[in-house]
Parts: C-alpha cells; structure tokens; sequence
C-alpha cells in the first residue's frame, strides 16, 4: 500500500481532521489524547500530525519497547530521523548503587535540546523518562558549542569548556564524554554523538574533523563540523554546590537524629552508614567532581521541579499514547521507586528520599487545552 493511501485511511480515523486542523490553525499549548489505534496506525497517524501540524510533539506512552516502535514507525513513514528522538529515563531511577550510563545522558540531553529547539519534532519517551528531573534549560543549553573544519580555534579555550562541560580527560577516549589531548590532536567523544571525533589541528586553525571507531582508532571519513554538547545534565557550579552541601548536612542532622529511636547496634551502623554516603558525596562536590550516581543527588543540586515538559515551548503538543495504560504504567513504577527507596533509606544508604522525579497531574496536562482522538 502507498503512503498516500495511508494517508487518506489515517484522515478517515473519525476525529483526526479536526485534530489536526486545531493543533495546526491555533498554535496554543495543548494536550492530544490518543487512544485505540492499532498496530502501525498509531505510528503513521504521528508521521501525519509531525507533517500537518508543524509544531514539537512530546509522546508520552506506556513502555520503552512502544517508544521504540513508534521511532521506528516514524522514520519509516517519513518522519526525518533527525528530527525524532526517544527520551529514556536514567537507569538510577530503578537501580540501587552508583549508577551512570553516560550513553543514556547524551540521549536524554539530545532530547532535551530537539524539544527546545522549538521547530517540528518527535519526542517519545515512557513518564518516567519525561518526569525524570533536570536542570532548567538556561543551565544546560547555552553551552552546547560548534567546532567547524577550517577555523580558528582557541585550543586551550576549547579544553577549559569541555572540562566545564563534565567531559573527563583519558589516555583513550571510549565513551561519551570523554576527550583526550595529543599534541596537536583531540580526540573527543560528544554526549549525543553515536561516535567519537578526531580533530586535527595545524596552528591555531582546525585541518580536520573525522569520526572514527572507539575499537580500531581508525578514522572513517570527515565532517564539515561537529557539536559539542554537555556530558551531563548537571552543571556543578558554586552557585548550585554551596545551598546543596548545607541542604546535605541538614538532611544528615535530621537522619542522625531519627536513628536515635533504633536499637543502639541498628542505630550505630544506620548512623554510621548514612555519614560514609554524606561524606563521600560532600567530598566529591567540594572538588566540583563529576562521578558515577551524581544525578541520585539532583534534587539537592537544582530544587527547581524542572523536566522534559519545561524544554517544550508553549507551541508545543504533549501527546498521551493510551493515557490510561500510561497511567497505570506510571503508578507501577512510581510504587517500586518509591518501595525501594524506602528500604534504602530506612537503612541510612542514601541522603534522599523523593524520587527523582516530577508529578504526574499538574506537570502533563496543566495550562493545556486537551484533544482526544480515538477510535471507538
């Protein structure tokens, strides 16, 4: 069947038109309800509403493999891959320990900044990942930058903005993230990027810019330039460490205190447990050290309530795929968070007891006007 069949059998969907007419003609924030569309319709009714209406659209669904098949969808039925992206949620979200998939960051940042962008896109992601707290976007955006092949370039500046960036110095770069320095050589590994870059320098001037493979070291054809974003969605400035380290120590205080109604072998080792996790991370943030697990301690860094939601612009659409399995989904997950949480805590092994994570009713619909399409 051709696209343009597809295309008359998706504006037969009763409602569908209309929806997008609206989301088109008017331009004001709203919220779409999707519901029981079966199989690649839902994908290509998408593909349609990113074609017709001109505007970022933020999927909100119920599993990671559904966000999955609708990028697959969509970029089957047209939708420029560059212009559709899957937001996942951080692996610490679900997992006990230091956990940071620096792979996961740059796909979450390069989410983030499509969305920001504010011209036609698709954003998926399940509502732990679109609820997953951030920083606000003057903290992050900003400092993504542009390197171009044949230009000037203040090397030392360059290396001064990638460790600001969070990017870490290695002998090898093998992960986003990283960079690493060879006389006139630079090797670094963007967050967003699917691969590395060399970047060969002659003087002050830029020769050449080439991706090349973590494995073999070779280089595999040349970019006229490359962007350089973030390698973490926090920043750890003096502005933002400072509050955060007399947060923590008043956290610590209250826990010490609390521990006092335990047993005294169960109070002495909770006690003894939770100052091991504080000093650690206080250590850590009075260097201004990126390490594995920071993004744990994001609310005590950026108590703003910011997510996904707050790089969209007010031309933006948020779209609820099955709103009632993303609901029960997002209850689910917010009940093993929040269960798990409560046992590490209790055992004096983290500082924080929230999850890291935005509400649900007022963050997806508030202040937008809502639309339902379905097909019952």
């Amino acid at each position: 069947m051709a696209l343009v069949d597809l295309s008359r059998l998706v504006d037969q969907i009763p409602g569908f038109p209309q929806l997008a007419q609206s989301l088109h003609a008017d331009g004001e924030p709203a919220a779409a309800l999707i519901e029981g569309l079966a199989g690649p319709a839902k994908g290509f009714a998408l593909a349609r509403l990113f074609a017709l209406v001109g505007r970022p659209l933020l999927v909100v669904t119920y599993q990671q493999e559904q966000a999955q098949r609708l990028w697959d969808d969509l970029v089957r039925y047209g939708v420029p891959g560059h212009r559709v992206a899957v937001i996942p949620a951080s692996q610490s979200l679900h997992l006990e320990g230091d956990i940071t998939d620096h792979r996961v960051i740059g796909e979450r940042i390069g989410a983030l900044k499509l969305l920001a962008d504010s011209e036609p896109c698709v954003v998926i992601g399940t509502p732990e990942a679109v609820l997953q707290r951030t920083s606000p976007p003057a903290d992050l955006l900003p400092h993504f930058f542009t390197l171009e092949a044949e230009s000037a370039v203040d090397f030392d500046r360059v290396l001064d903005r990638l460790v600001d960036m969070a990017y870490e110095p290695a002998n090898t770069v093998t992960r986003p993230g990283e960079f690493s320095r060879r006389g006139g050589i630079l090797d670094v590994y963007p967050s967003t990027a699917e691969a590395p870059v060399r970047i060969e320098l002659f003087g002050d001037e830029i020769e050449s810019i080439r991706p090349f493979d973590v494995a073999t070291q070779r280089s595999v054809g040349r970019n006229a330039f490359v962007e350089i974003a973030p390698a973490r969605e926090i920043r750890l400035t003096e502005a933002r460490i400072a509050p955060a380290l007399a947060e923590l120590k008043a956290v610590l205080d209250a826990r010490k205190s609390a521990f006092m109604s335990l047993p005294p072998r169960e109070a002495r080792e909770a006690m003894q447990r939770v100052t091991d996790v504080y000093e650690s991370v206080v250590a850590r943030l009075q260097q201004q050290e990126y390490f594995d697990g920071l993004e744990q301690h994001l609310p005590f860094l950026v108590p703003e309530n910011v997510c996904a939601l707050d790089y969209l612009g007010p031309e933006g659409v948020v779209i609820l795929d099955e709103p009632g399995q993303v609901k029960d989904h997002w209850d689910r997950i917010l009940s093993d968070v929040n269960f798990a949480l409560e046992r590490q805590w209790e055992r004096g092994e983290i500082l924080g007891q929230a999850p890291n994570v935005c509400d649900w009713a007022p963050q997806c619909t508030a202040s937008r006007r809502i639309l339902r399409l379905s097909s019952h």
